[in-house]
């Protein structure tokens, strides 16, 4: 049986949808937030996954990545690194605005870019390819009543609390 392919779905790339399958409780603290994730393989570097919390039916998402020519990949959907990408800018920006709002800070405006860069090298198909990720960029522009000083403090403190910096801060080995 062949397997499914992007070009053959009558769908967004990303859509919401209704979700009324059961779920379980993951074992987590009481505070954290859960999901599960489902993920497939299709054709070639193509992947399909759909997201969900764990503990209640609701809405979920359904997303596809694909990779570009040069890792065997049609390019009909974004690279997997461009949603890592944008989570770990959404990541960066919500431990700010949480930790304006637990500071009382009144923001009247937040702007923010980032450039996030990864390199490879070798050949998936030979089995000898490294990728690796390149510090990620950032520009933050609070307006806010603050200095300058405690404004950069306060972005500090942002990515040293951000789960996603975690990721692309500490080494960790891939197994």
């Amino acid at each position: 049986m062949p397997m499914s392919r992007l070009q053959d779905f009558k769908t967004p790339l990303v859509f919401k949808f209704d979700d009324q399958s059961p779920t379980a409780a993951l074992d987590a603290p009481d505070d954290a937030q859960k999901f599960r994730v489902d993920v497939r393989a299709l054709e070639g570097m193509q992947k399909e996954a759909t997201i969900r919390q764990s503990e209640r039916s609701g809405q979920a998402w359904r997303m596809v990545s694909d990779e570009g020519p040069y890792l065997n990949g049609t390019d009909l959907a974004p690279f997997p690194l461009a949603f890592f990408a944008a989570g770990l800018h959404f990541c960066y920006m919500t431990q700010l605005v949480r930790l304006c709002r637990n500071r009382g800070i009144a923001l009247r405006g937040l702007r923010s870019g980032q450039d996030t860069r990864y390199t490879m090298t070798g050949s998936a198909l030979k089995g000898d390819m490294t990728g690796a990720g390149i510090p990620v960029d950032l520009d933050v522009a609070i307006d806010a009543e603050l200095s300058p000083e405690a404004a950069g403090e306060l972005v500090a403190r942002a990515l040293a609390e951000s789960p996603g910096h975690a990721v692309m801060r500490d080494l960790f080995r891939n197994t």
